[in-house]
């Protein structure tokens, strides 16, 4: 992976990405873009990474574009405060459980608006931003019918 870095640095277009995140952080990271309406999915399954093993998984579906957030919120807001996956499976170390309960809610909100300001200077944000103009006017054409 880093080879292929490499050679995108020299110029070439290479798909390549790499995301780091523990069990907690990617539900925290979902339960805040689902605050900001920007997650038009539910969580439907999670699983936490097998010991050894550096990939978890989980199922979205997903919801009408005018539905409700709150169900989807609270679904994994539950998984959060159990601190288990949806087979009951620990989401994190005990080390990881004590600094995630540390944080204050006002470092979750700046965070929050720091990986937002992150994905919105995206080259893949400005090349969609189309794409989305085209959806809002869709919806609201239809939110306009009799």
């Amino acid at each position: 992976m880093l080879a292929r870095a490499l050679e995108s640095r020299d110029g070439a277009y290479i798909d390549c990405h790499c995301s780091v995140f523990t069990a907690r952080s990617l539900l925290e990271l979902l339960d805040g873009l689902l605050e900001l309406h920007m997650l038009p999915y539910r969580l439907e399954r999670f699983h936490v990474a097998p010991v050894g093993s550096n990939e978890m998984s989980l199922v979205l579906l997903r919801e009408p574009p005018d539905a409700d957030c709150a169900p989807a919120r609270a679904a994994i807001r539950a998984l959060l405060e159990r601190g288990v996956d949806s087979e009951g499976l620990a989401l994190d170390t005990p080390e990881e459980h004590a600094s995630a309960e540390q944080q204050g809610e006002g470092l979750r909100i700046a965070q929050l608006q720091q990986a937002l300001a992150e994905m919105k200077a995206s080259t893949s944000w400005r090349m969609t931003a189309p794409v989305r103009d085209v959806v809002r006017g869709l919806r609201s054409m239809r939110l306009r019918r009799p």
